[in-house]
């Protein structure tokens, strides 16, 4: 990732239990190219990764 991208990554909150977080964590990755997006993705070798799309932004799931 270069100087130019900003990742906001955070831990979401079972739906469930609110206080309880679901250790998945979540990356906007709406403005970054594809490399950024693959070479994050690759950073998270041991977890499962996956995009999702809310409210007009893609986010990039890890989970455990």
């Amino acid at each position: 990732m270069n100087g130019r991208t900003t990742v906001a990554a955070s831990r979401e909150r079972s739906a469930d239990e609110p206080s309880l977080p679901t250790n998945r964590t979540v990356v906007d990755v709406s403005e970054m190219a594809t490399s950024e997006v693959a070479a994050y993705a690759r950073a998270s070798e041991d977890r499962e990764v996956y995009l999702e799309r809310k409210g007009g932004r893609t986010l990039l799931v890890a989970a455990p």
